[in-house]
């Protein structure tokens, strides 16, 4: 299975805008599409020249904006859970019924707005995350950098304060995490910011589970 990745702009605000990524998994005979963008022109062109069959895949309950041009622009399958199928206004198909050889759906309990899932390549010894954390240390303009730090994460690793604010079950939101963190992998790519190592994942994820809030 090879991997594209296909970087946008995405907007959370006035003047606030995250780099952002949409993931292209490609085998023999299909193209997978994690969080999938409708404004990229080299993506755009990518899939109008494939003969592939397409899976378009919403990530969490926020990544929805591009689902509804580009069930009108490519015929394929669409999957994601429930808010993004209500705000996209595309029927979404349940993330569980996706199963793809060669990789691994991984969801975040613990936190049910978000509804997030993280994808696991073991051939490429990759996860590929969304929401879950930011890794993003580039020049920021003002509004950018001003929510980054009301987030907490501005040029570091970080779950956002947004994001623990609506973790439900603690416990369950920890037990992911290590999940993830028991994976053979090389890196972990999130969808805002850097790639993370192996190490600097344990230790983010070592941190993570002595904060106040996870010290259960």
């Amino acid at each position: 299975m090879n991997l594209t990745i296909f970087p946008y702009e995405a907007h959370a605000g006035p003047g606030v805008i995250f780099p952002a990524k949409t993931f292209a998994l490609e085998s023999e005979s299909e193209i997978y599409l994690i969080s999938p963008n409708s404004t990229n022109p080299k993506l755009l062109k990518y899939l109008k020249d494939s003969k592939k069959k397409l899976y378009f895949i919403a990530p969490n309950n926020f990544h929805n904006m591009h689902l509804k041009p580009l069930n009108d622009l490519f015929e394929g399958e669409f999957y994601g859970p429930k808010r993004a199928s209500i705000k996209s206004g595309v029927k979404l198909k349940k993330l569980e019924e996706l199963n793809v050889k060669g990789m691994t759906i991984i969801p975040i309990n613990g936190a049910k707005k978000l509804a997030e899932v993280a994808f696991y390549i073991e051939e490429l010894k990759t996860v590929i995350i969304t929401d879950l954390f930011f890794n993003m240390y580039h020049k920021m303009n003002f509004s950018t950098k001003m929510a980054m730090k009301l987030a907490g994460t501005y040029h570091r690793l970080g779950t956002s304060r947004l994001l623990k604010s609506i973790i439900n079950d603690p416990k369950e939101f920890i037990k992911s995490i290590q999940t993830l963190n028991n994976l053979k992998f090389d890196f972990i790519i999130p969808n805002h910011g850097d790639k993370v190592d192996k190490e600097t994942f344990h230790i983010f994820t070592r941190n993570l589970k002595n904060e106040k809030k996870f010290n259960i």
